[in-house]
């Protein structure tokens, strides 16, 4: 937990500094980098739990909207 609160304060404290006035090129770019790659880490794990859970329904041939209701059934 330690490094989502330095990382909460550094982004704090550029955006402090956007406020401010401050403007540069370098972070803009880092930003959109750091942006771009954990959009794309995002997307390909989710494309690996649906094809994970496509596994799971075929195994047990049932879809997860009939299992949730079942299961919300009793």
């Amino acid at each position: 937990m330690s490094n989502q609160g330095t990382t909460l304060e550094k982004l704090q404290l550029i955006e402090t500094l956007c406020r401010q006035g401050y403007a540069s090129d370098i972070v803009e770019l880092t930003l959109d980098k750091i942006i771009a790659y954990e959009i794309a880490n995002a997307q390909k794990e989710a494309a690996e739990l649906q094809k994970e859970l496509q596994l799971f329904e075929a195994q047990y041939q049932i879809s997860s909207q009939d299992f949730y209701q079942r299961f919300r059934q009793g």
